[in-house]
């Protein structure tokens, strides 16, 4: 992974929106997490901070899907989101513990009232509340903190201006 640029910015605060297909695309990606728990501490040693927000992956996709098989048409949209802002938090605190010795102790699950240490060199972040996604706790954090930069990572290669899968799908 590169570094990031410098700049004359003081705020070296740097929102990243961990996509869970990252942390768990079938099970917990442990080589993944090793490899950016690796580049984040290269990065605070030049004095960067981070800001992480994480979301579900597949785990989200296997509570929904299970609620949906046990409750069928029953289950309601809202009883679905919070299966999986509950996933983001449990990747979340798998993340946070990755990052113990230097991130703040409590994950942040409000991205507009919870206590945000701005002395902790990692802050990390799960889902806030039905039908927000953790790409928008990310950007709320951001503007709360006033981050310069904001990075998505997820397992789509490129930036599309449509649903990537089906566009690769239109091109096989």
């Amino acid at each position: 992974m590169p570094s990031f640029p410098i700049n004359k910015t003081k705020n070296k605060r740097i929102v990243i929106s961990v996509g869970g297909s990252m942390i768990f695309p079938e099970n917990i990606n442990a080589q993944f997490v090793k490899e950016f728990k690796k580049f984040v501490l290269e990065q605070v040693a030049k004095g960067w901070k981070f800001l992480l927000i994480v979301g579900g992956g597949k785990l989200t996709r296997i509570f929904q899907e299970g609620a949906k098989n046990i409750l069928g048409p029953g289950a309601s949209k809202e009883d679905l989101d919070w299966l999986g802002i509950h996933t983001t938090r449990v990747n979340a605190h798998l993340i946070r513990t990755v990052f113990a010795d230097i991130a703040q102790p409590k994950i942040i699950t409000n991205p507009e009232e919870s206590h945000i240490d701005m002395n902790a060199d990692v802050v990390v972040a799960g889902g806030w509340k039905p039908g927000w996604s953790t790409d928008y706790v990310a950007s709320k954090i951001a503007e709360r903190i006033k981050a310069p930069y904001i990075i998505n990572l997820t397992n789509v290669s490129q930036v599309y201006n449509d649903d990537p899968k089906k566009i690769l799908m239109q091109n096989q």
